[in-house]
């Protein structure tokens, strides 16, 4: 808590406004190029989200050789900066927020965010181990890969649902000025 504690202090405008803009542009330029690269090979299986197995072992025969190796570089390389980049902007966020309207969750709300990162991280292992288990059934690794990828979306969720609230707190605090 004291890690938490010590980077909710220092969340500031500049901060927010950094990771604002980094964000921003990663969504604008790194994001449509990664879909660009990967458009042909249709889903990933870290964005299905079905509980049927079947579209999983169906997506990754279709992803061929060459397509489960770009699949598993991308998760060790994109899809680890993307985590860092949506996770500085939300930390920032929250924290500069949660600090000018003074709430008294504080430091605690910065859990939300994290917990959001390190279920991605879990995604990516357990697609990663998917994807190069090919040819055998793995199911274990799916069903890994289901469950942090549903607890990833709900974290990343919650975390607009935290920035929201606390936006809305703001804008009440400023007009009861």
């Amino acid at each position: 808590m004291k890690i938490l504690s010590k980077i909710y202090t220092k969340a500031n405008g500049p901060l927010t406004l950094v990771s604002l803009v980094i964000f921003g542009l990663f969504m604008a330029l790194v994001l449509p190029y990664v879909a660009g690269l990967t458009e042909q090979f249709g889903d990933g299986p870290d964005t299905m989200l079905q509980f049927n197995l079947c579209p999983y072992y169906n997506a990754r025969e279709d992803y061929g050789i060459e397509g489960r190796n770009l699949y598993i570089t991308l998760r060790w390389t994109f899809d680890i900066i993307w985590p860092l980049v949506y996770t500085f902007f939300y930390v920032m966020t929250i924290g500069y927020i949660g600090k000018k309207v003074n709430d008294k969750l504080g430091a605690k709300l910065l859990f939300v965010p994290l917990l959001a990162i390190v279920f991605d991280l879990l995604e990516n292992t357990f697609a990663t181990i998917f994807m190069a288990s090919y040819p055998n059934d793995i199911h274990w690794a799916v069903h890994l890969l289901i469950i942090s990828s549903t607890a990833k979306w709900i974290f990343v969720g919650l975390s607009f649902v935290v920035i929201l609230y606390l936006v809305i707190k703001w804008v009440v605090k400023l007009i009861a000025k």
